[in-house]
């Protein structure tokens, strides 16, 4: 569905990408992790056919991006990191006016999509929440019924219930054999959905992984609360690696799965137990032993 050989856009500096030779089958939900200037909307403008490359080629369905550009967008849906839309319009006028360019008639698909993100469409969009703005331009983006969706932080700035409507919405066209670039710096997000990760830093791929694997490699660390002091000590002394305890909290980390812990947890008074955020240090310093920034 989606190649990239050799692919190079450099704006000076160390910005853009460079050297990127990979591919994105039919129906996959493929991510781009990476810190801020590693080179994902670059990456995902060179689709489009915004800009064109210095070096090397990327293609959908065969066609190159740079010289095909209007059919390349015709069955792709966007939404860029920062979407602007006319600040005269309401939501509602939005959508009608991008399916009047699309030529669609039917607004079922686009008002079930601002149903469930719960947006209010006679809102002038000049009043409208960086939140909702992130909705209205997934709405826009899939009225359409694209076969190809690219997305730039589609969920930065979005509410946490609607975060998790997001990843449903997306669930749900990859079950409808949709390929999907998720572009972001948060890989919870696009952890629920993905089916492999590449990650990006200065414009190059350091590490490209299916999501279970990485899953399975990556370091967690989980905060637990015991019933006393007494028992949170005695658990420090079990076969597990510890990384900070304060009073009956013990933080531990552990790679893959979590059967031991469990079974060793079995024998404790347990009164809470909580997983931590991954940044995207921990993440990159995982698979690449260094720093995420770019």
């Amino acid at each position: 569905m989606i190649r990239f050989r050799n692919l190079t856009k450099s704006y000076g500096t160390g910005r853009g990408v460079f050297d990127l030779s990979f591919e994105i089958g039919d129906g996959e939900v493929f991510g781009c992790l990476g810190p801020e200037g590693a080179g994902k909307t670059t990456l995902l403008s060179l689709l489009m056919g915004f800009c064109s490359p210095v070096r090397g080629w990327c293609s959908i369905h065969g066609k190159n991006c740079h010289d095909h550009q209007k059919d390349i967008q015709r069955i792709t849906g966007y939404l860029p990191e920062h979407p602007e839309f006319p600040e005269a319009m309401n939501g509602m006028q939005f959508i009608r006016f991008q399916a009047a360019l699309r030529g669609i008639k039917s607004m079922e698909k686009a008002l079930s999509l601002a149903d469930r993100l719960e947006l209010d469409l006679d809102q002038r969009t000049s009043h409208m929440t960086r939140s909702e703005k992130q909705c209205l331009g997934l709405t826009g983006a899939l009225l359409h019924d694209p076969e190809v969706i690219l997305l730039d932080e589609p969920t930065e700035g979005v509410e946490p219930l609607l975060r998790q409507r997001f990843a449903e919405i997306l669930q749900e066209e990859k079950r409808r054999k949709k390929t999907i670039i998720w572009a972001s710096q948060s890989f919870e997000d696009m952890g629920r959905v993905c089916d492999r990760i590449g990650m990006l830093k200065n414009g190059g791929m350091i590490h490209l992984e299916d999501i279970g694997t990485i899953r399975m490699e990556m370091r967690k660390a989980y905060v637990i609360t015991f019933e006393s002091e007494q028992e949170a000590y005695r658990f420090v002394r079990e076969d597990v690696e510890i990384r900070s305890i304060y009073g009956s909290q013990v933080t531990v980390v552990i790679r893959g799965d979590m059967v031991h812990l469990i079974r060793l947890l079995k024998s404790y008074q347990v009164v809470a137990f909580e997983a931590t955020v991954q940044s995207l240090e921990d993440i990159f310093g995982y698979f690449y032993g260094g720093q995420a920034h770019a």
